[in-house]
């Protein structure tokens, strides 16, 4: 006889902590809404006598220190090949190869991508942490990814599943409008209401052509931009 038991539909973690979770499920053989429900349901039942020093518990949270630690030196090795493409040196490249080798990342691939990317000088230049510079990198791939036309509620949604509050991502908005080297993430009123996208491109023609576009759009405007 099937056990009696309540169902949440909707319940809400940060991606690291699904992750470990449904890795958790997977080696147990174990459908991971039972195995997060039995993990609720022995926190709960158990919470006097519980040693959360024991297994499974010891397992998720070291699981999740080493998530967050693998991150963490991942985005700290991209800021310094963005700030070794701003001023490169033999010592600095000697460093990041050791860096990529400790973070797993391919160094060949990686300084591709910074001496590619529009907005390395921007990362390089960041101080607020290595969480802006990765909300600097996502962002604008996010935009340009979805058709470089994306309704502000989207970008709220996907930000949050990224990580990300949105009060970051207007900061980032903001600072990338500051500075003259790279694209800009620009505000344009819908029918539907706001989006963002990107303008400004390496070809000096489609650049001047959308910057025009853009200063078409914007002249047509009712109201100032809340973002």
């Amino acid at each position: 006889m099937k056990e009696n038991k309540a169902i949440v539909n909707r319940i809400e973690m940060f991606p690291v902590t699904h992750k470990i979770l449904k890795d958790m499920a997977n080696a147990r053989g174990v459908e991971l809404g039972s195995f997060i429900g039995n993990f609720l349901d022995n926190i709960i039942l158990n919470a006097d006598q519980l040693n959360l020093k024991e297994a499974p518990y010891s397992e998720a949270h070291w699981n999740w220190v080493a998530l967050k630690q693998r991150q963490m030196m991942r985005e700290l090795t991209w800021q310094a090949a963005a700030m070794y493409n701003e001023c490169p040196t033999e010592e600095a490249a000697d460093r990041i190869v050791q860096m990529c080798d400790a973070a797993e990342i391919d160094y060949d691939d990686l300084m591709k991508q910074t001496a590619t990317d529009p907005y390395t000088a921007e990362i390089a230049k960041s101080r607020i942490g290595v969480k802006f510079s990765r909300c600097l990198r996502w962002l604008p791939g996010f935009i340009t990814s979805n058709g470089n036309m994306v309704p502000v509620s989207i970008i709220e949604q996907a930000a949050e599943k990224a990580g990300f509050v949105m009060s970051m991502c207007r900061r980032v908005k903001r600072d990338v409008c500051k500075s003259s080297d790279v694209p800009d993430i620009v505000s344009i009123r819908q029918s539907t209401g706001w989006a963002w996208s990107i303008v400004g491109q390496d070809d000096q023609e489609e650049q001047q052509e959308q910057e025009q576009q853009h200063s078409n759009i914007i002249d047509k405007l009712i109201g100032d931009d809340p973002f």
